[in-house]
Order: C-alpha cells, then structure tokens, then sequence
C-alpha cells in the first residue's frame, strides 16, 4: 500500500521533528530525450511526498523510513517526519503546507487534521486550522494560491479484516485567507491516484478503491477556472490501471510512473511508464523503470520529472533508489 501527502504548491510544511540536509548546489539537468538517469541513493523511504523549491531544491517530505536513517546529505534538501504517515503536502507562495493526512495507531492508520505551514527559508513552523474533512492519500495539486485535495483515504485497518475508507471528496484551501471549502465531489471514491495540473485543469490519474489491487484505469478531469462545473472523465483510458503511482507534467504531456497493485509478478509493482498528451488525447507508453516502485512523488523541474525513493514491492519495502526521467525539452 502506498501512503501519500496532499497538499502542493509554492508552500510545504512538516512535524516539529524535522532534520533538513543543507543544500550542496543546483542540480544539473541531462537534455536528453526521454531518458532514465539514475541519481544519488537517499535514505530509505516510502509513502513520502517530494517538491520542487525553487530555484534548485527538492524536498523529500514525510512517509515511512528504515528505522535509523533520519537524515541524509545530497545535494537535495530532505526532510524527515516522524508523527505522520501519509500527510497531504502543498508548495504554494514559496512556503510548505502540510494539510491533515493519516497518522498511526496500532490497529488502524486514521485520518489526522493537524495542519502547519513552514518558510523554508526560516524552518519556523505556523500551526493552521484542522482540516475540516481529514484524510490522507489525496490526490494534490497547487493553483493561483489554492491547493486541490482530490480523494484520499480516512482509515486504514492494520488489523483484520483490514478495511480501507476511501472517499470522493474534494477540497480547496485557500493560501491566502487559510481557510478550506468544498468543491464538487469526484464521480467515483478514489486514493493513492497521481495529479497533474495542465492548462488549468486538474487532472486525477488513475488509483483505487478500497484496497490496492483494485487499481483503476480512468482519468478525472476538474476546470480549475470553474470549480462548480465539476468533473470530466477522459474518453481514453490509461494503459495501465495502477495505484500509487508517481506522476509529473513536462509541457501538455502527464507522464505516470510504476504503482502498486500488479497481480502478474511477485512484487505487486508497476514497471510501466506511459505518457497522455492533453492536447491530442492520444496515451503512448514509453521506457519501463528499471527499479519499478511506488508510493512516491514525481517531481517535475526543468524538462526532467524526478522520483525519489518508493516502495519496491506492495505494501511496505522502503527503497534508497532515486531516479529521474528526462524529456526533450
């Protein structure tokens, strides 16, 4: 299973147990086209979230990690949360948002509203409301100073019969005057589905249902110049019905990244990579994972879509392993 944040945006935030690696310097970015480059191995984790601090950071945020391994120094910025899980994570207006999320107890994982929100330019933590409806594994996406929380999960059962509670709701958080409303509900209950933003429209790829074999193969469209409108669903259907999967937009395309939920090997991993274009509809399906993964971020900067970590076989399995994918830019 894959536990996931949902909140992003110029704006990200995290537990008071926080230890951040120093920036080395920018990151170079092959220009090459449509290539796997392998990058140095972080700490071990899975189910975390990864932004892009401008002008040349990543953040890696949250999630589960090997026990011992806190910290480690690249040339990324990382952080590391203790109290959540599966937190939802925004960068929005420069700072970091962390928006409810599920936390853990000994029988279940359940929904936490606790939200903060940090300047990473300062690491000061700033306490905000509770979020009003709670959950984690959302679906996030940060616009015009609002951040998208699509679906999610409220609990997750450790215990038998292990019962997931995924939800349709959507919610829109408002940066400026912090504060969170409803927007029309998704057609169908989905979490641990990839985002993407894309001439302003969110879209929600892919996902499940209450368990993580019961992957879906169907995009969720919302116009984000008209959130009352509610949502669209793409003709075309992913190759490849997947949860947990990474996602990251380079120009009109979405590009998708492995997931969980594959009953054809042992691992219960996706490999696949596949790429929609917005502006033709058209799916193509482009260079496998050499380490296929799930539950982590895509992260998209300058023409490459980066994925840090993950988890390599289905439920939980922590992996150092960090690549990117370069498009032709």
């Amino acid at each position: 299973m894959s536990h996931h944040s949902a909140a992003f945006g110029l704006m990200q935030e995290n537990s008071n147990n926080t230890a951040k690696a120093q920036s080395k310097g920018p990151f170079e970015v092959p220009r090459i086209a449509d290539v796997w480059v392998q990058h140095i191995p972080i700490a071990p984790r899975q189910e975390n979230t990864a932004v892009f601090l401008p002008p040349d950071n990543i953040a890696i945020i949250g999630g589960i990690a090997t026990k011992g391994n806190t910290t480690a120094t690249t040339d990324l910025v990382q952080l590391y949360f203790d109290r959540g899980k599966s937190m939802e994570y925004s960068v929005a207006d420069g700072k970091i948002f962390i928006l409810g999320g599920l936390a853990e107890t000994a029988t279940a994982w359940n929904a936490a509203p606790a939200s903060r929100v940090d300047n990473p330019g300062t690491d000061v933590w700033e306490e905000l409301d509770d979020m009003p409806d709670a959950r984690g594994s959302a679906a996030v996406g940060a616009w015009e100073g609002k951040i998208i929380l699509a679906g999610g999960l409220k609990q997750i059962q450790l215990v038998s019969p292990y019962a997931q509670d995924t939800v349709a709701t959507v919610s829109i958080y408002d940066i400026k005057a912090r504060i969170c409303t409803e927007a029309p509900e998704m057609p169908d209950a989905r979490d641990h589905a990839g985002a993407a933003i894309v001439d302003g429209k969110f879209y929600v790829l892919g996902g499940r249902t209450n368990a993580s074999i019961r992957c879906k193969n169907t995009t969720l469209v919302l116009d984000l110049g008209d959130f009352n409108a509610g949502w669209t669903t793409l003709e075309t259907r992913m190759p490849t019905a997947r949860s947990g999967l990474s996602v990251g937009a380079v120009g009109t395309k979405i590009y998708t990244f492995g997931g969980e939920g594959n009953l054809e090997v042992d691992s219960g991993v996706f490999n696949q990579t596949e790429a929609y274009d917005v502006e033709t509809g058209h799916w193509a399906t482009l260079e496998q994972m050499e380490v296929p993964r799930h539950g982590t971020a895509g992260v998209s900067a300058a023409g490459k879509i980066y994925i840090p970590g993950g988890g390599e076989v289905i439920g939980i399995g922590p992996s150092s392993y960090f690549d990117g994918f370069a498009v032709l830019g």
